[in-house]
Protein backbone atom coordinates (compact mmCIF):
# COMPACT_ATOMS: atom_id res chain seq x y z
CA UNK A 1 0.00 0.00 0.00
CA UNK A 2 0.96 3.23 -0.75
CA UNK A 3 0.95 5.88 2.28
CA UNK A 4 2.24 9.52 2.50
CA UNK A 5 2.60 12.10 5.29
CA UNK A 6 -0.03 14.99 4.37
CA UNK A 7 2.01 17.75 3.97
CA UNK A 8 -0.75 20.68 2.41
CA UNK A 9 -4.56 20.38 2.04
CA UNK A 10 -4.05 18.52 -1.25
CA UNK A 11 -1.34 16.16 -0.54
CA UNK A 12 -0.22 15.27 -4.51
CA UNK A 13 -2.56 15.50 -7.77
CA UNK A 14 -4.49 11.68 -7.30
CA UNK A 15 -7.13 10.68 -9.08
CA UNK A 16 -8.50 9.17 -5.91
CA UNK A 17 -7.34 8.63 -2.19
CA UNK A 18 -7.75 8.18 1.58
CA UNK A 19 -7.33 10.72 4.06
CA UNK A 20 -6.85 9.66 7.89
CA UNK A 21 -6.53 11.86 10.44
CA UNK A 22 -4.42 10.37 12.72
CA UNK A 23 -5.48 12.81 15.99
CA UNK A 24 -9.02 11.56 15.29
CA UNK A 25 -7.90 8.07 16.06
CA UNK A 26 -5.99 9.26 19.57
CA UNK A 27 -8.56 11.42 20.59
CA UNK A 28 -11.20 8.34 19.89
CA UNK A 29 -8.66 6.14 22.11
CA UNK A 30 -8.44 8.67 24.46
CA UNK A 31 -12.17 9.40 25.20
CA UNK A 32 -13.19 5.92 24.87
CA UNK A 33 -9.93 5.19 27.60
CA UNK A 34 -11.23 7.53 29.70
CA UNK A 35 -15.04 6.38 30.02
CA UNK A 36 -13.35 2.87 31.49
CA UNK A 37 -12.92 1.88 35.13
CA UNK A 38 -8.79 2.45 36.25
CA UNK A 39 -8.60 -1.69 36.02
CA UNK A 40 -10.04 -1.56 32.55
CA UNK A 41 -7.47 -1.67 29.42
CA UNK A 42 -7.86 -0.81 26.18
CA UNK A 43 -7.06 -2.82 23.32
CA UNK A 44 -7.31 -1.51 20.02
CA UNK A 45 -8.18 -3.58 17.00
CA UNK A 46 -7.03 -2.88 13.97
CA UNK A 47 -6.96 -5.76 11.67
CA UNK A 48 -8.10 -6.32 8.31
CA UNK A 49 -5.00 -3.21 7.63
CA UNK A 50 -6.99 -0.98 10.33
CA UNK A 51 -10.06 -1.59 9.00
CA UNK A 52 -9.24 -0.13 5.84
CA UNK A 53 -7.32 3.04 7.32
CA UNK A 54 -3.77 1.30 7.76
CA UNK A 55 -2.07 -0.99 9.82
CA UNK A 56 0.63 0.33 11.17
CA UNK A 57 -0.30 4.14 11.29
CA UNK A 58 -3.14 3.61 13.22
CA UNK A 59 -1.53 1.19 15.79
CA UNK A 60 0.98 3.42 16.83
CA UNK A 61 -1.55 6.01 17.20
CA UNK A 62 -3.58 4.12 19.23
CA UNK A 63 -0.66 3.09 21.56
CA UNK A 64 0.52 6.80 21.89
CA UNK A 65 -3.03 7.48 22.96
CA UNK A 66 -2.82 4.80 25.62
CA UNK A 67 -4.23 1.75 24.05
CA UNK A 68 -2.55 -0.87 26.09
CA UNK A 69 -3.10 -4.01 23.56
CA UNK A 70 -3.42 -3.94 19.68
CA UNK A 71 -5.80 -6.44 18.31
CA UNK A 72 -5.47 -8.24 14.97
CA UNK A 73 -6.54 -11.28 13.18
CA UNK A 74 -3.59 -12.66 11.28
CA UNK A 75 -0.09 -13.65 12.40
CA UNK A 76 1.17 -12.02 9.27
CA UNK A 77 -0.77 -8.68 10.50
CA UNK A 78 0.91 -9.03 14.20
CA UNK A 79 4.83 -9.51 12.35
CA UNK A 80 4.72 -6.80 9.96
CA UNK A 81 3.24 -5.08 13.68
CA UNK A 82 6.54 -6.24 15.17
CA UNK A 83 8.71 -4.95 12.28
CA UNK A 84 7.85 -1.36 12.45
CA UNK A 85 8.54 -1.57 15.90
CA UNK A 86 5.29 -2.07 17.96
CA UNK A 87 6.16 -4.19 21.38
CA UNK A 88 2.97 -3.70 22.78
CA UNK A 89 1.16 -7.08 23.07
CA UNK A 90 -0.96 -8.11 20.39
CA UNK A 91 -3.68 -10.64 20.44
CA UNK A 92 -4.18 -12.89 17.61
CA UNK A 93 -8.16 -12.47 17.82
CA UNK A 94 -8.70 -15.08 15.17
CA UNK A 95 -8.03 -18.92 15.02
CA UNK A 96 -5.23 -19.57 13.37
CA UNK A 97 -3.96 -23.13 11.66
CA UNK A 98 -1.73 -25.11 13.59
CA UNK A 99 0.99 -24.69 10.60
CA UNK A 100 1.47 -21.38 12.24
CA UNK A 101 2.29 -21.74 15.44
CA UNK A 102 6.47 -21.26 14.65
CA UNK A 103 6.00 -18.03 13.74
CA UNK A 104 3.55 -17.14 16.67
CA UNK A 105 5.93 -17.51 19.34
CA UNK A 106 8.54 -16.20 16.98
CA UNK A 107 6.67 -12.89 16.83
CA UNK A 108 5.47 -12.73 20.34
CA UNK A 109 2.22 -12.53 19.43
CA UNK A 110 -0.69 -14.06 21.91
CA UNK A 111 -2.91 -16.42 20.64
CA UNK A 112 -6.75 -16.55 21.40
CA UNK A 113 -6.72 -20.17 21.03
CA UNK A 114 -10.03 -22.04 20.84
CA UNK A 115 -8.92 -25.52 19.81
CA UNK A 116 -6.59 -28.59 20.76
CA UNK A 117 -4.98 -28.60 17.24
CA UNK A 118 -3.19 -25.27 17.54
CA UNK A 119 -3.05 -25.96 21.27
CA UNK A 120 -1.05 -28.75 20.69
CA UNK A 121 1.04 -27.07 17.99
CA UNK A 122 2.02 -23.90 20.11
CA UNK A 123 2.90 -27.08 22.86
CA UNK A 124 5.36 -28.56 20.32
CA UNK A 125 6.39 -25.10 18.79
CA UNK A 126 7.76 -24.13 22.24
CA UNK A 127 9.70 -27.32 23.01
CA UNK A 128 11.98 -27.22 19.76
CA UNK A 129 15.45 -26.14 19.29
CA UNK A 130 15.55 -22.06 18.99
CA UNK A 131 11.73 -21.14 20.25
CA UNK A 132 11.88 -18.30 23.04
CA UNK A 133 12.74 -19.54 26.44
CA UNK A 134 9.62 -17.99 27.92
CA UNK A 135 6.44 -20.19 27.62
CA UNK A 136 4.15 -19.28 25.31
CA UNK A 137 1.04 -16.75 26.77
CA UNK A 138 -2.24 -18.43 25.32
CA UNK A 139 -5.69 -16.73 26.07
CA UNK A 140 -8.69 -19.60 26.47
CA UNK A 141 -11.43 -18.73 23.64
CA UNK A 142 -14.84 -20.18 25.21
CA UNK A 143 -17.70 -20.54 22.74
CA UNK A 144 -20.71 -18.70 24.35
CA UNK A 145 -22.93 -18.72 21.33
CA UNK A 146 -21.13 -17.30 18.34
CA UNK A 147 -20.87 -20.90 16.70
CA UNK A 148 -17.34 -20.06 15.29
CA UNK A 149 -14.87 -20.81 17.58
CA UNK A 150 -13.44 -21.65 20.97
CA UNK A 151 -14.12 -24.54 23.49
CA UNK A 152 -17.43 -25.48 24.56
CA UNK A 153 -17.65 -24.01 28.47
CA UNK A 154 -17.60 -28.24 29.77
CA UNK A 155 -14.36 -28.01 28.12
CA UNK A 156 -12.66 -25.37 29.49
CA UNK A 157 -11.51 -26.87 33.01
CA UNK A 158 -10.07 -29.75 31.37
CA UNK A 159 -8.02 -27.89 28.26
CA UNK A 160 -6.74 -25.36 30.96
CA UNK A 161 -5.44 -27.94 32.48
CA UNK A 162 -4.02 -29.49 29.64
CA UNK A 163 -2.52 -26.45 28.51
CA UNK A 164 -1.13 -25.57 31.50
CA UNK A 165 0.86 -29.27 32.05
CA UNK A 166 2.00 -28.66 28.26
CA UNK A 167 4.36 -26.00 29.24
CA UNK A 168 1.80 -22.99 28.07
CA UNK A 169 1.04 -20.00 30.21
CA UNK A 170 -2.94 -19.23 29.87
CA UNK A 171 -2.77 -15.63 31.28
CA UNK A 172 -6.10 -14.52 29.13
CA UNK A 173 -9.83 -15.85 29.14
CA UNK A 174 -12.22 -14.32 26.26
CA UNK A 175 -15.14 -14.97 23.90
CA UNK A 176 -17.10 -13.03 21.94
CA UNK A 177 -20.87 -11.22 21.52
CA UNK A 178 -22.50 -12.87 18.57
CA UNK A 179 -25.20 -9.59 18.65
CA UNK A 180 -24.16 -7.17 20.49
CA UNK A 181 -25.38 -4.45 18.18
CA UNK A 182 -28.90 -6.26 17.99
CA UNK A 183 -32.29 -5.45 18.90
CA UNK A 184 -32.58 -7.92 21.35
CA UNK A 185 -30.63 -8.73 24.10
CA UNK A 186 -31.26 -11.93 25.07
CA UNK A 187 -28.29 -13.74 23.56
CA UNK A 188 -25.71 -11.19 24.13
CA UNK A 189 -26.71 -11.49 27.85
CA UNK A 190 -26.88 -15.36 27.91
CA UNK A 191 -23.23 -15.30 26.60
CA UNK A 192 -22.13 -12.99 29.49
CA UNK A 193 -23.04 -15.16 32.09
CA UNK A 194 -21.99 -18.00 30.03
CA UNK A 195 -18.73 -16.72 30.29
CA UNK A 196 -18.78 -15.66 33.73
CA UNK A 197 -19.94 -18.81 34.95
CA UNK A 198 -17.44 -20.67 32.80
CA UNK A 199 -14.27 -17.90 34.77
CA UNK A 200 -15.65 -18.95 37.83
CA UNK A 201 -15.09 -22.73 37.53
CA UNK A 202 -12.01 -22.20 35.98
CA UNK A 203 -10.93 -19.99 39.28
CA UNK A 204 -12.20 -22.28 41.42
CA UNK A 205 -9.77 -25.18 39.60
CA UNK A 206 -6.90 -22.64 40.41
CA UNK A 207 -6.54 -20.74 37.15
CA UNK A 208 -5.46 -16.48 37.62
CA UNK A 209 -6.29 -14.68 34.79
CA UNK A 210 -4.17 -11.42 33.89
CA UNK A 211 -6.79 -10.74 30.74
CA UNK A 212 -10.67 -10.99 30.90
CA UNK A 213 -11.79 -9.61 27.27
CA UNK A 214 -14.94 -9.58 25.49
CA UNK A 215 -16.05 -6.40 24.66
CA UNK A 216 -16.55 -5.02 21.03
CA UNK A 217 -17.66 -1.76 20.61
CA UNK A 218 -21.12 -2.38 20.52
CA UNK A 219 -20.57 -4.19 23.69
CA UNK A 220 -18.54 -1.52 25.04
CA UNK A 221 -21.69 0.78 25.08
CA UNK A 222 -24.19 -1.73 25.85
CA UNK A 223 -22.83 -4.41 28.34
CA UNK A 224 -21.28 -3.32 31.32
CA UNK A 225 -17.35 -3.49 31.87
CA UNK A 226 -17.10 -3.34 35.62
CA UNK A 227 -16.05 -7.13 35.59
CA UNK A 228 -13.85 -7.63 33.22
CA UNK A 229 -9.73 -5.97 32.32
CA UNK A 230 -9.73 -5.41 29.09
CA UNK A 231 -12.28 -3.89 25.99
CA UNK A 232 -11.21 -4.56 22.47
CA UNK A 233 -13.23 -1.70 20.22
CA UNK A 234 -12.86 -1.60 16.93
CA UNK A 235 -15.16 0.71 14.44
CA UNK A 236 -15.28 3.08 17.46
CA UNK A 237 -11.77 3.84 17.64
CA UNK A 238 -12.09 5.14 14.05
CA UNK A 239 -14.76 7.48 14.66
CA UNK A 240 -17.96 4.89 13.19
CA UNK A 241 -20.45 4.08 15.69
CA UNK A 242 -22.45 0.96 15.73
CA UNK A 243 -26.03 0.82 14.38
CA UNK A 244 -27.58 0.25 18.18
CA UNK A 245 -31.49 0.22 18.21
CA UNK A 246 -33.48 2.74 20.80
CA UNK A 247 -31.73 6.06 21.52
CA UNK A 248 -28.20 4.33 23.29
CA UNK A 249 -26.33 7.19 24.51
CA UNK A 250 -23.27 6.91 21.44
CA UNK A 251 -20.17 8.96 22.29
CA UNK A 252 -19.17 11.52 20.87
CA UNK A 253 -16.12 10.13 18.56
CA UNK A 254 -14.63 11.61 14.75
CA UNK A 255 -14.60 9.90 12.16
CA UNK A 256 -10.68 9.49 10.81
CA UNK A 257 -11.31 8.46 7.39
CA UNK A 258 -12.21 11.11 4.47
CA UNK A 259 -12.63 9.08 0.32
CA UNK A 260 -11.65 12.15 -1.74
CA UNK A 261 -11.47 11.66 -6.04
CA UNK A 262 -11.62 14.00 -8.42
CA UNK A 263 -13.90 15.48 -11.50
CA UNK A 264 -12.71 14.25 -14.61
CA UNK A 265 -15.16 15.82 -17.05
CA UNK A 266 -18.19 17.59 -17.06
CA UNK A 267 -20.33 17.49 -20.04
CA UNK A 268 -23.97 19.08 -21.05
CA UNK A 269 -26.41 15.73 -22.42
CA UNK A 270 -29.82 16.32 -23.39
CA UNK A 271 -33.30 14.75 -21.56
CA UNK A 272 -33.40 11.22 -22.69
CA UNK A 273 -29.65 10.43 -22.67
CA UNK A 274 -28.58 7.18 -21.68
CA UNK A 275 -26.06 6.88 -18.75
CA UNK A 276 -23.39 4.20 -17.83
CA UNK A 277 -23.43 0.51 -18.40
CA UNK A 278 -26.89 -1.10 -19.54
CA UNK A 279 -28.16 2.15 -19.66
CA UNK A 280 -30.04 1.51 -16.44
CA UNK A 281 -30.63 5.19 -16.20
CA UNK A 282 -31.72 7.73 -18.49
CA UNK A 283 -31.67 11.55 -18.27
CA UNK A 284 -35.01 13.02 -17.39
CA UNK A 285 -34.04 16.72 -18.21
CA UNK A 286 -31.61 18.43 -19.92
CA UNK A 287 -28.41 18.00 -17.46
CA UNK A 288 -24.99 18.64 -16.97
CA UNK A 289 -23.20 15.29 -15.46
CA UNK A 290 -19.35 14.58 -14.04
CA UNK A 291 -17.38 11.95 -14.46
CA UNK A 292 -15.09 11.33 -11.57
CA UNK A 293 -12.23 8.67 -11.17
CA UNK A 294 -13.57 6.42 -8.81
CA UNK A 295 -14.86 3.09 -8.83
CA UNK A 296 -15.59 -0.59 -7.56
CA UNK A 297 -11.95 -1.58 -8.48
CA UNK A 298 -11.32 1.51 -5.57
CA UNK A 299 -13.42 0.02 -3.36
CA UNK A 300 -16.42 1.67 -3.97
CA UNK A 301 -19.35 -0.40 -3.98
CA UNK A 302 -20.82 -1.17 -6.74
CA UNK A 303 -24.27 -1.08 -4.95
CA UNK A 304 -24.37 2.63 -4.60
CA UNK A 305 -25.04 2.52 -8.34
CA UNK A 306 -28.25 5.45 -9.06
CA UNK A 307 -28.97 5.23 -5.17
CA UNK A 308 -25.51 6.93 -3.22
CA UNK A 309 -24.01 10.54 -3.42
CA UNK A 310 -20.68 12.34 -3.65
CA UNK A 311 -20.43 15.74 -2.50
CA UNK A 312 -18.89 18.34 -5.14
CA UNK A 313 -18.60 21.97 -3.49
CA UNK A 314 -20.01 20.87 -0.66
CA UNK A 315 -23.60 20.08 -2.37
CA UNK A 316 -24.75 16.33 -3.04
CA UNK A 317 -24.12 15.62 -6.20
CA UNK A 318 -26.66 11.60 -6.94
CA UNK A 319 -24.70 8.83 -8.81
CA UNK A 320 -26.24 8.27 -11.97
CA UNK A 321 -26.58 4.88 -13.66
CA UNK A 322 -23.78 2.18 -12.39
CA UNK A 323 -20.97 2.48 -11.07
CA UNK A 324 -18.09 1.62 -13.02
CA UNK A 325 -14.30 -0.34 -12.30
CA UNK A 326 -12.45 3.07 -12.62
CA UNK A 327 -15.28 5.90 -12.67
CA UNK A 328 -18.73 6.78 -11.89
CA UNK A 329 -21.03 9.48 -13.23
CA UNK A 330 -22.85 12.37 -11.44
CA UNK A 331 -25.08 14.61 -11.51
CA UNK A 332 -24.04 18.38 -11.33
CA UNK A 333 -27.16 20.29 -13.03
CA UNK A 334 -27.95 21.96 -9.59
CA UNK A 335 -23.91 22.50 -8.56
CA UNK A 336 -23.22 25.59 -10.64
CA UNK A 337 -19.76 25.57 -12.32
CA UNK A 338 -18.24 22.73 -11.98
CA UNK A 339 -15.20 22.11 -13.32
CA UNK A 340 -13.03 18.94 -14.52
CA UNK A 341 -10.29 18.87 -11.31
CA UNK A 342 -12.20 19.58 -8.70
CA UNK A 343 -12.41 17.55 -5.40
CA UNK A 344 -15.47 15.54 -4.57
CA UNK A 345 -15.60 13.45 -1.35
CA UNK A 346 -16.90 9.65 -1.79
CA UNK A 347 -17.16 9.64 2.21
CA UNK A 348 -16.08 12.53 4.98
CA UNK A 349 -17.20 16.10 5.06
CA UNK A 350 -17.51 18.89 2.29
CA UNK A 351 -18.56 22.43 3.45
CA UNK A 352 -21.37 21.67 5.75
CA UNK A 353 -22.68 18.74 4.55
CA UNK A 354 -21.50 14.96 5.46
CA UNK A 355 -21.86 11.58 4.32
CA UNK A 356 -20.70 9.25 6.89
CA UNK A 357 -19.83 5.38 6.83
CA UNK A 358 -22.85 4.54 9.08
CA UNK A 359 -25.12 6.16 6.29
CA UNK A 360 -23.65 4.24 3.29
CA UNK A 361 -23.85 1.19 5.59
CA UNK A 362 -27.64 1.90 5.78
CA UNK A 363 -28.42 2.47 2.58
CA UNK A 364 -26.26 -0.30 1.35
CA UNK A 365 -28.16 -2.71 4.02
CA UNK A 366 -24.74 -4.15 5.18
CA UNK A 367 -22.16 -3.53 8.40
CA UNK A 368 -19.98 -0.71 8.86
CA UNK A 369 -16.89 -2.37 8.55
CA UNK A 370 -17.52 -3.53 5.18
CA UNK A 371 -17.69 -0.07 4.03
CA UNK A 372 -13.94 0.63 5.33
CA UNK A 373 -12.17 -2.58 4.22
CA UNK A 374 -13.33 -2.40 0.88
CA UNK A 375 -11.05 -0.22 -0.08
CA UNK A 376 -8.17 -1.18 -2.30
CA UNK A 377 -4.70 -0.35 -1.95
CA UNK A 378 -4.81 1.28 -5.37
CA UNK A 379 -6.15 4.45 -3.28
CA UNK A 380 -3.08 5.95 -1.40
CA UNK A 381 -3.34 6.57 2.16
CA UNK A 382 -2.48 9.71 2.95
CA UNK A 383 -2.44 10.49 6.76
CA UNK A 384 -2.84 14.09 8.75
CA UNK A 385 -1.12 14.61 11.71
CA UNK A 386 1.10 11.80 11.88
CA UNK A 387 3.65 11.47 14.57
CA UNK A 388 6.72 13.64 13.84
CA UNK A 389 9.29 11.52 12.75
CA UNK A 390 12.65 12.50 15.16
CA UNK A 391 15.62 14.50 13.43
CA UNK A 392 19.30 12.78 13.41
CA UNK A 393 21.40 14.04 16.34
CA UNK A 394 23.83 16.68 14.61
CA UNK A 395 27.28 15.25 14.51
CA UNK A 396 30.30 16.82 16.51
Amino acid sequence: MNAFPCRTHTPFDSRAWIEVDLAAIRANVALLSDRLAPHTQLMAVVKADGYGHGLVPVAQAAIEAGAAWIGVATVEEGATLRHAGVHAPIALLCPQPPQEADAILAFGLTACVGDTALLNALAQAAQKPGAPSAAPEIHLDIETGIGRSGFLPEEAVALWRRATSAGLRVTGLCTHFADADGPEEALTTKQWETFQSVRAALEQAGARFDVLHSHNSAAVLRVPVHTTTLVRPGELVYGILPALPGDAALPPVQPALTLKTRVASVRSLPAGHPISYGATHHLTRDSRVATVLIGYGDGYARRLSGRGWMLIRGQRAPILGRVCMDQTVVDVTDIPDVEAGEEVVCIGRQGTEQLRVEQIAALLETTEHEITTSLTDRLPRCYLHAAPTPLPALSS
